[in-house]
């Protein structure tokens, strides 16, 4: 083996190429191992987390490194948003997590966000953690029968190598099958380093890889347990403490000395002042002047300074240990010193990358999406969530959008003009800024909405215009759609059809189609925030009202702007309907609404027929198919019937116009 590896040098030499693959004498000394990272992480893995483990316990920059890292890539918790469509079921969804994220933890102490925090803190300090997904039962009493077990990485022991009969293969204590796939994890039953837990030593407990989230960041292709971050900075940290615990004691021990006293004869009389050892001590006080014998000496204590060095020192070896680490320098040693503007931006920008990149590749990929559809399918089980065909649209119902914490600004004020001016040069959309921010588009818009609506109740307005009362709306207004500050007035005149031509609209007729149009106009215009549906109509048309006014309903709830109707001078029969669908009616002092009902004439004919001459003869099918036509008098049955029909036909028109306001009855004001 010698002779090949002398071999090769020789011949390395005479080609050149890579200075770096080559013998020389500046690299004779660099011995780099061959060996696949997992035959080092079994060797040297487990001592490398004790040592991280160590410096977190016993060095300041340890512990503020990690808190740091933990802090950045999870704060307050990498929160979902569902992406179900179903406004009102993707609201039952997200409560229903939010309840069970206080249950998630199986020790109790703490919730799903505080577990993605430690989960944050083991991948730091050992390069991986497990979570075992634990069910639970039903009288357990949880919002969703289900728990995770967080399990250190010493929990699987990184030697448990060995082949199993059913051709399966244990390597690290992870259990593999003949394709390579993890069936199993082997894990002990208690922590090997954990003395207060009697018995069940170096005993393993098989746990099937369904049960089992192991969370961690691979380094090389084809790795199988985690390495710590500290790894390439545990030397430096570690001599650094020792240097400073050292020069600390140094200048600890050297100020305990003032002077020494020279004298030719051990005949010195202090008073029988004398130290510990029995020496005698010279007795100093503030300001005192001490008469020295023949051949006495005093000579005072200077001792020796750290120089001049010593904190570029320091900081130039700190700066390696960041480097290591992965953090900027200030979050590692908590120095702002050397701070400003510009640089701390710059290594926030690049820092941030790296948080982003471990979140989305790692916290949410591995734990959080897994997490999340193990949830979800429990919940279904379990029957708190009823999801419609749920085997069948599995992947549309857990789809979800994961939301860091935001970033806080270096400078606010500065970073948020930037980013007003790139939604509104187009280079990026509200809901991507919000995102970013760690938050919802769609429930920050219903926040905005609810407090505008709250606060134009109470009279109130914050950094933006009053809404103004309807009566200072001019609603004689003949128009089309109109913005009045913020508001477009919608006007809703004359009598309401279905459908309408030019000339019917020069003629006094409002079409259901072109309020319809005028509506998602208004709710879609980024300018207005709120609807005013102008009313001044005696009704009209049944056939299609009904429609509209769900369309309105929807629109407002959709946009989260407020929809509101005021009744100038009426609001009759269809027109309340449709005002039925605003958030509030305002009435004038002489307004007239509601007429909800049917009403039917007949005008009977036949003498006029029988005086022109004309008879007429019906041929039709069905028996009733031609009752109460005005050739002839009304029947007495079909009289009889007519009021029935009436009110069956007045009962079908309340029942749909009923459900359309929320609250059922809207409020009546009067300006």
């Amino acid at each position: 083996m010698k002779a090949l590896q002398n071999l090769r040098r020789k011949v390395g030499a005479m080609i050149g190429g890579f200075e770096g693959g080559l013998s020389a004498r500046r690299l004779k000394t660099f011995a780099a191992s061959r060996a696949h990272v997992n035959t080092l992480i079994q060797a040297a893995g487990a001592d490398m987390t004790a040592r991280a483990r160590y410096l977190i316990r016993n060095n300041g920059y340890a512990a503020n490194a990690v808190e740091s890292w933990a802090g950045n890539a999870v704060g307050t918790g990498i929160k979902p948003s569902s992406g179900i469509s179903d406004a009102p079921l993707k609201d039952r969804v997200q409560r229903l997590w939010l309840r069970w994220t206080d249950e998630s933890d199986a020790e109790g102490l703490t919730d799903f966000y505080g577990q993605q925090r430690q989960a944050a803190r083991e991948l730091f300090i050992a390069g991986e953690v497990f979570f075992r997904v634990r069910p639970r039962r039903p009288e357990d009493g949880l919002s969703v029968p289900l728990q995770l077990q967080m399990l250190p990485a010493e929990m699987l022991p990184l030697n448990h190598n060995q082949l199993l009969e059913n051709g399966h293969r244990i390597r690290q204590g992870i259990e593999f099958d003949r394709i390579g796939r993890r069936v199993a994890y082997h894990f002990l039953r208690r922590h090997p380093g954990d003395i207060t837990d009697p018995g069940l030593a170096g005993e393993t407990v098989r746990v099937p890889a369904e049960s089992v989230l192991h969370i961690v960041g691979p380094m090389d292709a084809g790795q199988l347990r985690g390495v710590s971050r500290f790894s390439p900075a545990l030397v430096k940290l570690f001599l650094l403490d020792q240097y400073d615990d050292a020069e600390l004691d140094r200048k600890k021990v050297a100020a305990m000395f003032v002077g020494f006293v020279r004298r030719p004869e051990r005949d010195f009389d202090n008073g029988n002042e004398t130290d510990d050892r029995g020496e005698p001590l010279l007795p100093l006080e503030p300001g005192q002047l001490q008469t020295l014998d023949d051949g006495e000496d005093i000579t005072f204590s200077t001792p020796a300074d750290v120089g001049g060095n010593y904190e570029s020192f320091q900081y130039r070896t700190l700066l390696q240990v960041a480097a290591a680490l992965g953090l900027p320098y200030a979050n590692l040693s908590a120095d702002m010193l050397k701070a400003n503007y510009s640089n701390t931006r710059a290594a926030l920008l690049e820092f941030r990358r790296r948080i982003e990149a471990f979140q989305h590749s790692v916290l949410v990929f591995q734990l959080c999406r897994a997490v999340w559809a193990r949830w979800m399918g429990t919940a279904v089980l379990s029957g708190q969530l009823d999801l419609l065909d749920y085997e069948q649209r599995r992947a549309d119902y857990l789809d979800c959008s994961w939301l860091p914490p935001r970033w806080d600004w270096v400078d606010p004020l500065k970073d948020i003009r930037a980013e007003i001016n790139a939604i509104e040069a187009g280079l990026k959309s509200r809901t991507q800024a919000i995102a970013e921010r760690g938050f919802d588009a769609a429930m920050v818009d219903a926040e905005i909405a609810g407090d505008h609506r709250r606060e134009d109740s109470l009279g109130l307005s914050f950094g933006r215009e009053p809404v103004p009362p309807p009566s200072s709306v001019d609603t004689g207004m003949t128009g089309g759609l109109q913005n009045l500050e913020g508001i477009a007035v919608l006007p809703v005149l004359g009598t309401l059809v279905r459908r309408s031509s030019y000339i019917g609209a020069a003629s006094g007729l409002t079409s259901y189609h072109d309020i319809e149009a005028m509506a998602e106009q208004a709710f879609a215009d980024p300018a207005v925030r709120a609807v005013l549906l102008e009313i001044d109509s005696s009704g009209g048309e049944a056939g299609g009202v009904f429609d509209l006014a769900q369309r309105l309903r929807q629109l407002a709830q959709t946009s989260g702007k407020p929809l509101w109707a005021i009744a100038d001078e009426a609001a009759l029969s269809a027109a309340y309907a449709i005002a039925c669908a605003a958030d509030r009616i305002w009435l004038t002092r002489t307004a007239e609404v509601g007429s909800i009902g049917v009403v039917a004439v007949h005008v009977d004919e036949s003498v006029a027929d029988a005086k022109a001459g004309m008879t007429y003869t019906f041929l039709h099918a069905g028996a009733h198919k031609v009752d109460g036509h005005p050739h002839a008098p009304l029947p007495a049955p079909v009289a009889a019937d007519a009021p029935a029909a009436a009110c069956a036909t007045r009962l079908l028109r309340c029942r749909l116009l009923v459900p359309l306001p929320d609250p059922n009855h809207p409020r009546r004001r009067s300006p």
